[in-house]
């Protein structure tokens, strides 16, 4: 801000120097019959008019110069963040001015990307577990099924037969209640 300020007043201080020395030289020369003596003469007298106006300009013309340069950057830092979660594209590239910026958000980009690495992980082993608990517990189940379909379809199976049928299918309820019970 403190540069905006400085230029501005360098200009209007350097448009007041000329226009003040040109003024200075036209009294000084005898010029009545030339074009640039009526030229300057013209615009010394409508100077009122004129000055204030491009001094006006000048100051627009650096105001908007001034704002322009950051919207710009914040045009690219938007356009930049579009790369912060997505591996497939490279990494974040800002002007030299903004070489903080540009290293805190490849920061948060590499944060991101590893969080969702992390979580790709994290959901790879729950299915894992899932398949793996899936299996555990159809296996003694199965055997529970399978125990108590013969009990059921066999009417005459001995006695000590019958009895080490049921022990299996409770044994395999059982170790099938403590799986269940480990979550």
């Amino acid at each position: 801000m403190t540069n905006y300020i400085l230029i501005n007043i360098a200009e209007i201080c350097g448009v007041l120097v000329l226009y003040f020395a040109a003024a200075w030289s036209a009294r000084r020369i005898v010029w009545q019959y030339n074009i640039i003596y009526r030229i300057l003469n013209f615009l010394e007298d409508t100077s009122m008019l004129w000055m204030p106006l491009l001094l006006t300009g000048i100051f627009l013309w650096n105001t908007f110069r001034t704002l322009k340069k950051p919207l710009l950057y914040l045009d690219r830092i938007v356009e930049e963040s579009g790369k912060l979660a997505d591996p497939s594209r490279g990494t974040i590239s800002l002007p030299q001015d903004l070489e903080s910026v540009e290293y805190q958000m490849n920061m948060i980009r590499a944060r991101a990307l590893e969080n969702r690495r992390r979580a790709e992980e994290a959901e790879q082993r729950k299915n894992d577990m899932v398949v793996y608990l899936a299996h555990d517990l159809k296996t003694p189940l199965t055997s529970v099924i399978g125990y108590l379909s013969l009990l059921d379809e066999e009417t005459d199976l001995p006695e000590e037969q019958r009895r080490k049928f049921v022990s299996v299918a409770l044994n395999k309820a059982y170790r099938l209640e403590d799986l269940i019970n480990e979550f």
